[in-house]
């Protein structure tokens, strides 16, 4: 055999180089069918190459070929030997066609087969294949079946399952052969595309409180988006030092079923005598029981331990309550503020029932102005609020909206270091770097100090608890982000002055006990209010 032209492939129509004689080699993994087309383009016949195979065919030098790119076509001479592949019509042929070539998941198709020259009642056979195909991709329909001819031509049909499993598109390759072993096939090779329509599924885990004391409950809530009904989830409780006889009700591990895309269970803290100190929750979701396979968010909840011993108090303040320091000029000099200073607390908001402005945290106001307050007020969020503090008139900075959690413990530092003033919430400075103020408050010295509420109006009372408020004059106790306090605070704590502390309180079994107090001033209910309860709920 003698080559007499460059190679050349199939993809398109071509007379390769007006051969009349031509060697045609299939580099592919499927057959090939090629198509002859005389000058006029009229199909002349057609003929099988199949995969990795060589096959010489005559032709007028005219005719072209058409196959696929994996058919390399090559002028050659004319031999004796040769044996020459037919591409009449008096052979049989083989054609598969597909009524859709793309099929999303729930589509169907169905796949022709149509012959030539080729007896009724012959059988033949297909198969489906492809990366990752499996069964389980089709609702109705086989990978492997056989057909039986009649009147040239059967046919079969798939389904595609609709499934809610992120798979991406994949490609179905049908074939046909003539022997159940599937080894020698005849006619072309076509493909479906199957399109993943199915939705990723997601899973929300929130839990009813993020913080909660012995004897309090919880309930933890899972929120699924494009999960069947039915389906079931397993959880599981852990974390340092959790253990099955930390909850009188309610187990470390269980399952749930989805239903309407949610399902919940609850747990009550046991209250016990031991002393173990505040535990974080770990609450964590699967997809299988052997819990391996972790699905959403870890969330927890921080169990306050209320056995603690010594046992340690807040105030709990109603409408009508509020305490303060007074004295007169000489006595509440102390507590000027004509530098450094830092006022601190730990609280905690127990009502979403807001007036339209605020509820007072502290303040020293009077009629003819006032040095400082610092309020709560609502935001934009449901059980979320924002912090306030006013330094002198028209001076005021605000956190950002939901800083503040409904019945959780933060811890507030109001600071002023060289003339910039900053809040820092849960030790997080809250302002963005602070704001400048200039003003000293020595104007007016025989101002009370209040708490939990203001001297003008009732209306603004604070409503929860407070513990640990320390009044600290000439030093700026935090200059930059902390840690929060985990322990009542003291008079040397956090690296505080003790000679610069003036005023230290709410930290007892009795309302006007005092840690620290200046002499000739006096720690009592406040003008107009009554005394606060006095409770063991704190944040430590």
């Amino acid at each position: 055999m003698k080559i007499l032209s460059a190679e050349t492939n199939l993809g398109s129509a071509t007379n390769v180089s007006n051969a009349p004689v031509v060697r045609l080699f299939n580099s592919g993994t499927d057959n090939i069918l090629v198509t002859r087309k005389d000058y006029n383009a009229v199909v002349v016949g057609s003929f099988m190459v199949p995969s990795g195979e060589v096959v010489y065919a005559e032709k007028y030098f005219t005719d072209t070929l058409e196959g696929g790119a994996d058919v390399k076509a090559t002028k050659t001479a004319y031999s004796s030997m040769m044996s020459f592949v037919s591409s009449g019509s008096s052979g049989p042929t083989y054609t598969y066609s597909v009524s859709a070539s793309s099929v999303d998941e729930g589509g169907n198709w169905t796949t022709t087969v149509t012959t030539t020259n080729v007896d009724d009642n012959t059988t033949l056979y297909w198969s489906l294949s492809g990366t990752n195909i499996t069964s389980a991709d089709f609702s109705s329909g086989a990978l492997t079946g056989s057909g039986t001819i009649s009147n040239n031509t059967f046919n079969f049909s798939h389904t595609v399952a609709e499934d809610t499993l992120t798979e991406g598109t994949e490609t179905v390759t049908i074939k046909l052969f003539t022997d159940s072993g599937r080894n020698t096939q005849v006619g072309n090779t076509v493909t479906v595309t199957l399109n993943d329509t199915s939705l990723t599924p997601t899973y929300t885990a929130t839990v009813s409180h993020n913080s909660r004391d012995e004897g309090d409950s919880f309930t933890t809530t899972m929120t699924t988006t494009n999960v069947a009904n039915s389906t079931e989830l397993w959880w599981e409780l852990s974390g340092t030092g959790i253990a099955a006889g930390d909850f009188s009700s309610g187990a470390l591990t269980g399952s749930g079923t989805i239903s309407s895309n949610t399902f919940n269970f609850s747990h009550t803290i046991a209250n016990d005598n031991t002393t173990e100190g505040a535990e974080t929750l770990n609450i964590k979701f699967y997809s299988d029981s052997g819990r391996s396979t972790q699905v959403g968010s870890t969330v927890t909840c921080t169990i306050n331990d209320t056995s603690l011993t010594p046992p340690y108090y807040s105030n709990e303040f109603s409408a009508g309550d509020g305490m303060q320091v007074s004295g007169g000029t000489s006595a509440m000099s102390p507590f000027e503020l004509d530098g450094n200073f830092t006022i601190e607390c730990f609280f905690r908001i127990t009502t979403s029932s807001f007036p339209s402005t605020h509820r007072n945290l502290f303040n020293r106001w009077s009629d003819q102005g006032y040095q400082f307050q610092t309020h709560i007020r609502p935001a934009t969020q449901s059980n979320r609020f924002r912090m306030q503090t006013w330094v002198g008139f028209n001076d005021a900075t605000t956190t950002d909206d939901n800083t503040i959690i409904l019945n959780y413990w933060h811890h507030y530092a109001l600071v002023r270091n060289n003339n910039i003033v900053k809040m820092y919430i849960d030790g997080v400075d809250k302002t963005s770097g602070g704001w400048t103020v200039t003003q000293n408050f020595n104007n007016n010295s025989n101002e009370e100090f209040r708490i939990g509420f203001r001297k003008d109006t009732s209306a603004y009372d604070f409503i929860g608890n407070i513990s640990d408020v320390r009044y600290t004059v000439g030093q700026a106790i935090y200059t930059s982000n902390f840690s929060r306090p985990t322990a009542p605070l003291t008079t040397t704590s956090q690296g505080a002055n003790e000679s610069h502390v003036k005023f230290l309180a709410m930290q007892s079994s009795t309302v006007t006990a005092t840690t620290k107090l200046p002499g000739g001033t006096t720690y009592e209910t406040g003008e107009g209010q009554t005394a606060p309860d006095i409770s063991t709920d704190n944040p430590f």
